[in-house]
């Protein structure tokens, strides 16, 4: 069909020729779980509706197994922070290149995005910079919902353990995708990963026993600890 992008939780993603993104089932042993995924992202972005938020939906064929979603250019969060300098030794330049408006405005939209997916019976559950794309005027859209929950049933994707509150806590849901917002909010005020110069398992062990990043310094770190520490209701 097009050029291959990249092998998401629901499928196959691919650039075709007239500048558009389709994604279809991975084939072989695993297509029925793909298919059931496929559908489901289909299902959520009907539910959803079309939304600033959100890429939008150009065609669902459901007999074919394809979805057509419009292409963003600019790429995910996480390439995009990826390619600035290293902020451990040059965060003035971080600082230069993102704008406090930009990083705020950034920060509310992604609470706008899972607020709008939260009063539709969405959890995400995968909420993360590589889940969010950038539109031509810089602003959040929120993909991938192939390993969502939709009115609570069971996801198939998990955030990672940067962005996934202690296994004492809920596994997914609300609980979830708040403490992903921390990190996610985190990530856009300091252009990295939280402990992202730590192993996973040491991350999973620091979260457990209520070790998070320092915030105190940060736009937002009260938020970004209430977050992690269950004590917001609400995107």
């Amino acid at each position: 069909r097009g050029k291959f992008i990249a092998s998401g939780v629901s499928g196959f993603v691919e650039l075709t020729n007239t500048g558009t993104i389709v994604k279809t089932p991975n084939t072989g042993p695993e297509y029925e779980e793909c298919r059931h995924e496929l559908f489901l992202e289909a299902e959520i972005y009907r539910i959803l509706g079309p939304h600033p938020r959100l890429i939008r939906v150009l065609d669902w064929d459901a007999q074919r197994e394809v979805l057509t979603l419009e292409y963003m250019r600019r790429g995910t969060l996480k390439d995009f922070l990826a390619s600035l300098p290293p902020h451990e030794s040059t965060r003035s330049n971080y600082d230069d290149q993102i704008s406090r408006e930009q990083r705020l405005r950034w920060a509310v939209q992604c609470a706008e995005g899972l607020e709008l997916l939260h009063s539709h019976g969405v959890w995400h559950c995968d909420f993360k910079p590589k889940n969010i794309l950038l539109d031509h005027e810089g602003g959040i859209r929120i993909v991938d919902f192939g390993g969502s929950s939709l009115h609570n049933s069971t996801p198939s994707a998990h955030p990672g353990s940067r962005f996934a509150p202690p296994s004492k806590a809920l596994e997914w849901g609300l609980r979830q995708d708040l403490f992903s917002l921390g990190s996610m909010i985190y990530t856009i005020m300091t252009g990295a990963e939280p402990y992202a110069d730590r192993g996973s398992e040491e991350v999973v062990e620091l979260f457990e026993r209520q070790y998070f990043p320092t915030t105190t310094h940060l736009l937002g770190g009260e938020i970004m600890r209430d977050c992690w520490l269950a004590r917001v209701t609400s995107a």
